[in-house]
């Protein structure tokens, strides 16, 4: 198969992998600073996740050809290769004897072929690959602050009721996360947000819990008087 490379993007491949939302797993990278999906229209960027060592993406090097990109996996692309030649796959591989990323190019009529060769995923088929659902997930399920710690936060709350307590530390969560960031001059709650954790959880996890407790029971003292 001869590939010829096309500088441009062009209408038939822009987010070519979208139609197969549904019959495969897509997905998309999201932002590594701020653990969010761009949203730019013209962000393409998606590939399909399979079980042997690849993902399948779109490229720029002709009108219909896909890319099977193996990470540290060159030997896998070699035995992919050799089975897709079996099945009379039309396909160019890109793979050297002392690389550490090996690429497949195929024609886009064959990725079903391709996809069952190197097990495609399908679990989550029916999210869409810009879905909040792809990013990373909390991790306040898990997280733990000791109980003797909570003990100190909640021991001058004991008197409020669950609804006044929910109210209260929620206008005092937000009041303090803005202190540190003004503070710190950091945006603490987009760092809350990518490392997936509650403000309780977050703020013990980053060494704050200390001045945290302080700061709630001095505004309790001032909602007494």
């Amino acid at each position: 198969m001869e590939i010829t490379y096309t500088p441009d993007t062009n209408d038939y491949m822009f987010r070519y992998l979208e139609k197969y939302i549904g019959k495969y797993r897509v997905m998309a990278h999201p932002d590594v600073d701020t653990n969010k999906f761009p949203t730019d229209e013209s962000y393409e960027d998606f590939y399909i996740p399979c079980s042997r060592g690849c993902v399948i993406k779109s490229t720029y090097v002709g009108d219909d050809i896909l890319a099977l990109c193996f990470y540290e996996s060159c030997s896998t692309a070699k035995n992919v290769s050799a089975e897709l030649k079996k099945l009379n796959v039309e396909h160019e591989k890109d793979i050297s004897d002392y690389c550490v990323d090996a690429h497949i190019y195929f024609k886009a009529k064959d990725l079903d072929t391709v996809a069952k060769v190197v097990k495609a995923k399908t679990n989550g088929k029916q999210i869409h690959p810009l879905s909040s659902r792809n990013l990373k997930k909390s991790k306040s399920s898990t997280f733990k602050i000791p109980e003797d710690e909570l003990n100190k936060l909640y021991e001058h709350t004991k008197s409020m009721t669950r609804t006044e307590k929910l109210h209260f530390f929620k206008k005092i969560n937000k009041a303090y996360i803005d202190k540190l960031s003004k503070k710190t001059k950091e945006d603490h709650k987009e760092k809350m947000k990518f490392d997936g954790l509650g403000t309780k959880e977050y703020i013990y996890n980053t060494g704050h819990w200390e001045d945290y407790v302080k700061f709630v029971n001095k505004e309790i003292k001032k909602s007494e008087i």
